[in-house]
């Protein structure tokens, strides 16, 4: 079984219209939900959607 990462599913999200904007939501995950995220992921996420 493939892991997917949080970061991937909220790309997914973004991609298929159903979140408005991943960084507000990578923000909310690191703020609120306490997760970490290295810059670099963080920063090819926001790539990856052209954000």
């Amino acid at each position: 079984m493939k892991a997917i990462s949080n970061s991937s599913v909220l790309i997914w999200a973004k991609q298929n219209g159903l979140i408005p904007n991943l960084k507000e939501q990578l923000d909310a995950l690191q703020i609120v939900g306490k997760f970490r995220l290295s810059t670099l992921i963080y920063q090819e996420s926001l790539k990856k959607v052209d954000e």
